[in-house]
């Protein structure tokens, strides 16, 4: 029979200070109670301005307001996608729906029209939020009925201060219509647009800025309004006569709307759907509810220890659980904050403007950010200095003084001055990077999840630093109310992850053979990952079920593995190990993306194609001498350009095959 590794037994390891939560509800009103003037979110006015402080008690009121509003306009029980960047607006509708109004449904912004459209199909999501940059991506999709247009900059940070009004300067409503409309509404101008509406059998769509809905569901928090905004046809006339919601109504009848606020939440019902693949076909929706997150949240943390005055930086795309669970739901939770990046290439101005103490990545950005610490390093001659500081700062350690933050200092302040904690997951993370960073005097603590997890499995302890350096490669011990055990082991004790715990899924919506394919009837999950554990109970994983190479002679090869290995060489700025058919043999090939810079820099010149390829079989036949016979790459093939990856930066293995556009001679 198979060990099965309770989570409970590493309890020396956790932190203590846990508040018990059942509700996602029950989480904002006890934070917004706890930590009121606390910031919880910094948001900017406009570009280039500086971060501004939203605190919990205007949160919860906005959740609140805008909660009510969406009650009011008779989504009670829907399903209401949410879709955009990152933002302050796209996390209080969020919250808005899930804690009173109906079942979220989270997207990836970065997904096409066509599959936005098959999920909020698949979803039964009529109305979306989404942010006003990716709109155009809605063009003439028949599944919305009703669209709520949020902005990243601009938002209140005093819950005094008045909202602004929404006028035609300010927010063009048959814009958005006819672009939803699509060809239906192509060619016409916006005012045969709105007479279609209204004198035609077309479908009605309607639109809201986010800010007047906001606006209206402060008014029914004091008193109901006279005329239904929500409901009228005409949505421009109706936002009009929203101006003054309790027209018409006496004194007495002003009876403020507690359809919200009273709102009773089931735990364990659904309340999310995240779909994770299928995005065109036949979609899989992960089902989850309050349940599944708020035991992940207090499991998250009693590995890492999060206090009030800390700070995130959201880089993540927010719809992930990794992000929304553990960049924004567990921050709420500890009464800190979080900053929103202005997107990517802002990410080193935004650290030094946000003075973030931690941030959740997945281990591509590491290592970008180690490249280019080295590469500074380098540029300034100081290889040998920093050689003989990391091997000082390591004999202190070693005798219990730790002073790498002070010896480190300038690597400190080129991140922002205050980042204290990485909590990195989605991908191995190479053991070299991780004890680098752990030398700078940042912990960096690996987890392991997936959506059906809600996302958390197992992570490093932030208690045990010893372990977590000696352990270096390990995704830690399980989570305090999971259990794993691993299944069909070969020699090596490598089999398959199986998880059980209360953050796993309800199943997968609308697909119940799925489900019962994934959960077993004792409730322990199939995760599809392949691993060990060591003599402590710390697991370790080796791959991916699926993606594990059969040699003719029957060896198992996991091309992680090989990549990890491979991938620290300084040409390679990617690669993926994959299965190649070698005239009916199945053998193992490699995909490399070339580190052009460093290759320039060490050949003298810049290296044609023919001369690319013949520097990188010399680099794996020298590499191959340190691997088994059977795991041997056997083909090598260097890329035009990078890979196609996931909104997390991992590489989709099944959209990467060898074509002649992104491979150098590939005929």
């Amino acid at each position: 029979m198979d060990e099965i590794i309770k989570g409970s037994s590493f309890s020396s390891y956790w932190y203590t200070d846990i508040r018990e939560i059942v509700t996602i509800k029950d989480m904002l009103a006890g934070s917004a109670d706890l930590y009121r003037a606390n910031p919880a979110f910094w948001v900017k006015k406009k570009k280039g301005s500086p971060y501004e402080a939203v605190n919990y008690e205007l949160l919860q009121h906005d959740v609140n307001a805008l909660g009510t509003m969406l009650c009011h306009m008779g989504l009670k029980g829907e399903r209401i996608a949410v879709m955009g960047q990152n933002s302050y607006e796209w996390i209080v509708s969020y919250l808005s729906v899930i804690n009173g109004t109906g079942i979220v449904v989270p997207i990836d912004k970065e997904l096409t029209g066509p599959e936005i459209g098959n999920l909020l199909r698949a979803g039964d999501a009529h109305t979306i939020f989404c942010t006003r940059q990716e709109c155009k991506k809605l063009a003439g999709l028949p599944e919305i009925d009703r669209l709520i247009v949020m902005e990243f900059y601009g938002d209140r940070t005093d819950i005094h201060e008045q909202l602004e009004p929404v006028t035609d300067d300010n927010f063009d409503r048959n814009k958005y219509m006819n672009m939803i409309l699509g060809d239906a509404a192509s060619g016409s101008d916006a005012e045969t647009v709105t007479a279609d509406l209204k004198d035609s059998e077309q479908r009605k769509v309607e639109v809201y800025s986010w800010r007047e809905l906001l606006a209206w569901g402060e008014q029914l928090l004091t008193g109901k309004f006279s005329v239904d905004p929500a409901k009228e046809a005409d949505v421009e006339a109706s936002a009009a006569k929203a101006g003054d919601p309790h027209s018409g109504l006496g004194e007495e009848d002003r009876v403020p709307d507690r359809s919200f606020l009273d709102a009773e939440i089931d735990p364990d019902a659904l309340a999310v759907i995240l779909f994770t693949s299928g995005t065109t076909g036949n979609p899989k929706g992960v089902m989850l509810s309050h349940r599944n997150i708020t035991s992940n949240i207090m499991d998250v943390c009693r590995i890492c220890q999060v206090y009030q005055s800390d700070k995130t930086l959201s880089l993540l795309p927010i719809h992930h659980t990794y992000e929304c669970t553990l960049g924004m739901l567990l921050v709420l939770y500890r009464g800190a904050s979080t900053a929103f990046c202005e997107g990517f290439k802002y990410i080193s101005q935004n650290m030094k403007e946000a003075q973030n103490t931690f941030i959740i990545v997945v281990p591509r950005v590491l290592e970008l950010v180690y490249d280019r610490i080295q590469k500074g390093i380098e540029k300034q001659g100081k290889e040998k200095t920093f050689r003989r500081a990391m091997k000082v700062n390591k004999a202190l350690r070693k005798v219990g003084i730790n002073i790498s933050r002070t010896i480190f200092k300038s690597v400190i302040d080129g991140l922002g001055g205050k980042l204290r904690v990485v909590i990195t997951g989605a991908a191995a993370l190479n053991p070299n990077i991780f004890r680098a960073f752990e030398d700078f005097g940042i912990m960096v603590l690996q987890g392991y999840g997936m959506t059906e997890c809600t996302p958390l499995i197992s992570g490093t302890p932030g208690s045990a630093p010893d372990e977590r350096y000696r352990k270096a490669g390990s995704v830690g011990t399980t989570v305090d109310k999971g259990e794993i055990k691993i299944i069909n082991k070969d020699e090596n004790g490598i089999g398959e992850v199986l998880f059980r715990g209360p953050n796993v899924m309800l199943g997968y919506y609308n697909m119940p053979e799925e489900t019962a394919d994934t959960i077993e009837p004792d409730g322990f999950m199939h995760t599809g990952d392949l691993g060990f554990v060591d003599k402590e109970g710390w697991l370790y994983l080796t791959g991916r079920a699926k993606n594990v190479i059969v040699t003719k002679t029957g060896e198992n090869v996991y091309p992680e593995e090989i990549e990890d290995e491979i991938r620290s060489d300084p040409a390679i700025e990617e690669c993926m190990v994959f299965p190649y058919n070698d005239h009916g043999e199945e053998t193992v090939g490699i995909q490399i993306l070339p580190a052009m810079e460093n290759i320039t820099e060490q050949l003298g010149c810049e290296p044609s194609e023919a001369e690319l390829n013949e520097y990188f079989k010399k680099l794996v036949t020298d590499f191959n001498q340190n691997l088994a016979v059977y795991k041997r790459i056997r083909a090598v093939f260097v890329r035009k350009e990078d890979f196609i990856r996931t909104t997390t930066k991992k590489i989709r293995r099944q959209d990467n095959p060898l074509t002649p556009e992104t491979i150098i001679g590939y005929k």
